[in-house]
């Protein structure tokens, strides 16, 4: 099954292939007039409604990450691409993918969106750690800046990095590899008040 987040405000490029997903998606809706970096959050859960009005650069991480991210601007990432290995595709979905975060039983998922449909998918668990072959991924939040970090194990230098904070209602999401550095800027997607 095909998951679709329907944007109609978003001209998306057709060119990807998606990826069958069976994820559902809980919705919280964030509504601001004026496309602001203050907004006002409501979720529904049953019965129970709860408005809160938000300053996103004083909520920890862990809160105000989560929701729908386009893609602003970037700095040096078909370099970046080029030297990670990423081939056009990927580059492209990158480029101009829809980030997506939420976070679901201690884990932060993220889901990278083109045309309405899932392209991408991972997840971790704060302040965890992940083991594979010769590299350890370290998942942590610090100054409240959510940073995943990947280490060799045989010699314990540092491989590469992401760093992810919102400054000036944007999300930012560093990528440090060797001497590469990419920096990337999303605005927030805000769904239309009905």
């Amino acid at each position: 099954m095909t998951t679709t987040i329907d944007d109609p405000d978003i001209d998306y490029d057709t060119s990807f292939e998606v990826i069958e997903t069976e994820e559902k998606f809980d919705v919280i809706e964030m509504l601001d007039d004026k496309n602001s970096e203050n907004f006002q959050l409501i979720s529904k859960k049953g019965e129970t409604e709860r408005e809160v009005n938000v300053d996103e650069d004083s909520m920890p991480i862990l809160k105000s990450i989560l929701g729908k991210w386009k893609p602003i601007s970037s700095a040096n990432l078909d370099e970046y691409a080029k030297y990670i290995g990423l081939n056009e595709t990927e580059t492209s979905i990158w480029k101009n993918g829809i980030m997506f975060y939420e976070l679901k039983d201690g884990s932060l998922d993220y889901h990278i969106i083109i045309q309405s449909k899932i392209v991408q998918s991972a997840g971790f668990k704060i302040n965890g750690q992940m083991i594979d072959q010769n590299d350890k991924f370290v998942y942590q939040v610090e100054n409240n800046i959510l940073k995943t970090i990947c280490t060799n194990l045989l010699d314990g230098k540092e491989y590469w990095r992401i760093e992810r904070f919102v400054k000036n209602g944007e999300l930012n999401i560093v990528n440090d590899h060797g001497n590469f550095r990419c920096e990337r800027k999303f605005q927030r997607i805000v769904s239309k008040k009905s």
